[in-house]
């Protein structure tokens, strides 16, 4: 079968051409989005690298830091302890009492040469070998069961640069504090006057408390004992035991204390 070839065949067109502007359409239509946005995501990697070797730079010197002192760099520490001020730090908080004190609200001297002397309450203290001296405490009413006498002696034996605020001769290193009981009983202790007594009308000594050694620095104590709280009221007798001693001072409320005075434990 022979095929004819006719004019028609050259009027047969595509439906689409290609054309110009469809190519510059298509080009726009799948154009990538990297070249209309900002680049964000290199930014943040760049920051991140950056402060990444900042880090590593700084390495060495962070682990030389965490090294123990050593004692060359101790000395240039305002604190060589390295307690960071703590020891300041306790001394400014305040702190507990551990005793209440209380100082004798009566004083009296007895003299054994002289039997029936009154000399009265005073200041004075004097004991010897032939004096005695007795002191009255109220018993601080707060605090534990135990009891003692404590000795302070004055940081400074001088006053003025001329009077002695303690005089003493011979051994003091022993003396005798003695509890004293009421000998009659329609005179309880806590009513005793000191103020009137003598030798001869003193009262009878109860129980050895301890001694001490006015030696002693910063203070000396007797053993402990129980308070007395029946009346509240400790009157005690101090005296030499070794012959050839003497003691004499003024009992005052100074500062700092000295003399002596009744301790009980918090």
């Amino acid at each position: 079968m022979t095929l004819h070839y006719t004019d028609r065949d050259d009027e047969r067109m595509p439906l689409t051409s290609p054309t110009d502007t469809d190519t510059q359409d298509q080009g726009t239509l799948y154009e990538s989005p990297n070249a209309t946005n900002p680049p964000y995501l290199l930014w943040a990697c760049l920051v991140v690298a950056v402060l990444s070797t900042f880090n590593v730079v700084l390495l060495p010197f962070s682990l030389h830091g965490a090294l123990p002192l050593t004692p060359q760099d101790l000395e240039y520490l305002p604190y060589v302890d390295q307690r960071m001020g703590l020891n300041r730090l306790a001394a400014s908080a305040p702190s507990t009492p551990a005793y209440y004190r209380s100082q004798p609200d009566q004083i009296a001297r007895l003299n054994g040469r002289y039997k029936n002397a009154v000399y009265g309450t005073g200041t004075q203290v004097v004991f010897s070998t032939s004096d005695v001296t007795l002191m009255r405490f109220v018993v601080p009413p707060h605090g534990g069961y135990m009891c003692n006498v404590a000795w302070y002696p004055p940081q400074h034996n001088t006053m003025h640069g001329r009077t002695k605020v303690l005089e003493t001769e011979g051994d003091v290193s022993q003396i005798e504090v003695w509890s004293v009981i009421a000998f009659n009983s329609s005179i309880p202790l806590p009513k005793l006057d000191l103020d009137t007594m003598s030798w001869s009308d003193r009262p009878i000594r109860g129980e050895l408390l301890g001694t001490l050694n006015l030696n002693s620095t910063p203070n000396a104590t007797t053993v402990d004992f129980a308070c007395p709280f029946s009346d509240m009221v400790l009157i005690v007798e101090l005296r030499c035991l070794i012959p050839r001693c003497y003691v004499k001072f003024n009992q005052i409320r100074a500062i700092p204390a000295y003399g002596f005075e009744l301790v009980r434990h918090v």
